[in-house]
């Protein structure tokens, strides 16, 4: 009978709780327990569909609910949430009604399963797509096709039987669920080289200045956690499946007070150009109902390269590739990597052998130089990318990893700066040879002392003669000892002297 049939829509999005109140009535004159019984009618993924819509059987979820979140369809009851109503111990819910009894059942749902490429793509952009791939028609086809997009939405319908004790149905509900599409609050991409275990931390701020928020890590198949009472931040990571392997893990930040850390460990990335996928869901509450922040964490698979050098001196690897079946034009890029402490490395720390564009012969091994001038002892990294200069495809890309061995003191000075006010100086330097050399003066912080002309950082020095390096300091707004190192470097760009300057800033 269509009297005891009722339909409703809901509109949910990843991560993104949704929840009603169904009100049921007993039409008997005599008591009745009815069970609950829910089940997908109309999916091509009805197994994923199962689990999503559950009835919430705690009642300090249920309460959680109605004074935070608004409800997808219909009004929350005005009356007080009745403790241990429903009856979850069986195999489906359960609830008593006496005779003539209306009741509101309370349902949720939330869906963990990664959205699929139409809940990334909205109507319009699917468009342009099917034009760039030649299968849209001309003329009024184009309009027809677009309203075609913005009706088509891929949904499913679940069924909900309210059954007496005597398998009579009270009622059946019926929901539609149309996907959305989420938003993305915070895009990482980790970049690791193939076959490695990528560990990378994440923190996260406190709320408000002076609230200690407390994260839990959940399991993927849980919807809750119990692991502290007070109101924080919940943790929930979900793989796509797309070469994923990841687990998350949480520790109190020991430098900012109510911050966390998240940390997340990728198990071995695969193969160049492979890429993994994942989201990390932030919740604000155990119970998973209001979503803080939604992470797209996508792990770039590249190749490795090694070097070891002294700090200051530029040393050089051969990177290989094999050429494809075509003949390309390709040029190498070296992008901005970080070394140990946070500090910088530029650009103009890298040069290619050969310098510019060059034929990549296919079916063959071709082997390109990388010239790296780390600044600071330690680790630093640095990504190279070989590029087609015609189709600006990416050929190859490789994360090098430089490890720098500190430098061999040769001079020291003591340099006296006012504090916020910009300073020239110069130091005597004596060629020791009995020729006349170049040498470039390069420093290891820019941003404290470099050449006093940076267009021409060299100097040019004859047989045994002295000249002056002349140097700019740039004005440091912070009283104490600040110390860099400063290179000169010779033709090949290796150190002939390493002075190590302690600016004295009162």
């Amino acid at each position: 009978a269509k009297s005891v049939v009722k339909r409703i829509s809901i509109y949910p999005s990843f991560g993104q709780t949704c929840w009603f109140e169904h009100i049921l009535r007993n039409p008997f004159s005599r008591a009745e327990r009815v069970s609950i019984h829910i089940n997908v009618s109309s999916s091509d993924n009805a197994d994923k569909e199962n689990g999503r819509l559950r009835v919430v059987t705690s009642a300090e979820e249920w309460s959680h609910l109605r004074q935070k979140i608004s409800p997808e369809h219909g009004k929350p009851g005005a009356g007080p949430v009745e403790g241990d109503m429903i009856d979850a111990s069986g195999t489906a819910p359960a609830v008593m009604l006496m005779a003539n009894e209306s009741i509101r059942i309370p349902f949720a749902y939330l869906s963990l399963e990664p959205p699929s490429h139409d809940l990334r793509w909205g109507p319009r952009q699917r468009l342009n797509q099917r034009r760039r791939q030649g299968e849209e028609s001309k003329g009024n086809d184009e309009g027809k096709n677009q309203d075609a997009d913005e009706k088509e939405s891929p949904h499913t319908v679940t069924t909900v039987k309210f059954v007496a004790a005597g398998g009579f149905v009270l009622a059946i509900l019926e929901i539609e669920t149309f996907p959305r599409a989420c938003v993305v609050d915070r895009t990482f991409r980790f970049y690791q080289p193939e076959g490695e275990m990528m560990k990378r931390c994440v923190r996260i701020l406190p709320p408000r200045p002076g609230t200690h928020a407390a994260v839990s890590s959940m399991l993927t198949n849980g919807f809750g956690s119990s692991a502290s009472e007070q109101s924080g931040l919940y943790v929930h990571c979900v793989p796509t499946g797309r070469g994923s392997d990841v687990s998350l893990s949480w520790r109190p930040s020991e430098s900012i007070p109510g911050a966390h850390e998240v940390r997340i460990k990728y198990a071995r990335v695969g193969a160049f150009p492979s890429v993994g996928e994942f989201y990390v869901l932030v919740f604000k509450d155990r119970f998973c109902a209001s979503l803080a922040e939604l992470w797209y964490c996508v792990v770039h698979s590249r190749l490795r390269a090694d070097v070891n050098g002294v700090t200051g001196q530029a040393a050089g690897v051969e990177l290989v590739v094999r050429g494809d079946r075509v003949p390309r034009i390709v040029r190498a890029y070296a992008g901005l990597a970080t070394s140990d402490g946070s500090k910088e490395q530029t650009t103009k720390d890298a040069a290619f052998d050969p310098p510019s564009a060059f034929r990549l012969v296919p079916h063959a091994h071709n082997k390109f130089a990388i010239h790296f001038r780390p600044r600071h002892p330690g680790n630093s990294r640095l990504h190279v990318h070989l590029v087609d200069v015609d189709t600006q495809d990416l050929v190859a890309a490789w994360l090098l990893n430089a490890v720098a061995a500190a430098p061999t003191i040769t001079k020291t000075y003591d340099v006296e700066i006012p504090c916020g006010q910009a300073i020239t100086k110069r130091i005597p330097y004596r060629n020791p040879w009995n020729r006349a050399r170049t040498f470039t003066l390069v420093s290891s912080d820019e941003t404290l002392v470099r050449a006093r002309d940076p267009v021409r950082p060299f100097v040019n020095i004859g047989p045994n003669a002295v000249e002056y390096l002349r140097l700019y300091f740039a004005p440091v707004h912070r009283q104490g000892l600040v110390q860099c190192y400063l290179f000169l470097n010779d033709e090949n760009d290796q150190s002939e002297e390493t002075f190590l300057l302690r600016l004295l800033v009162a």
